[in-house]
């Protein structure tokens, strides 16, 4: 059985994983940028021109705002 240092050891590698194949897929991204930050390409498609990251989204929801889809 794992120790839970173990345990935290592999989440925390899974995770810069995941952080370094996001950042990754955000720079392959050709999609507009992002209509709030106007600095990184869109990840989420607000309307049919306008696109929105993943930070901003992550942002608006954690201030209460959800996207209609």
């Amino acid at each position: 059985m794992k120790t839970t240092e173990q345990r935290i050891a592999e989440l925390e590698a899974r995770v810069a994983e995941l952080e370094k194949a996001a950042e990754q897929t955000t720079a392959d991204n050709n999609n507009p940028l992002c209509v709030c930050c106007k600095d990184k390409p869109g990840d989420y498609e607000l309307h049919a021109t306008d696109w929105i990251c993943d930070d901003c989204a992550q942002y608006m929801n954690d201030a209460g705002n959800e996207l209609d889809t």
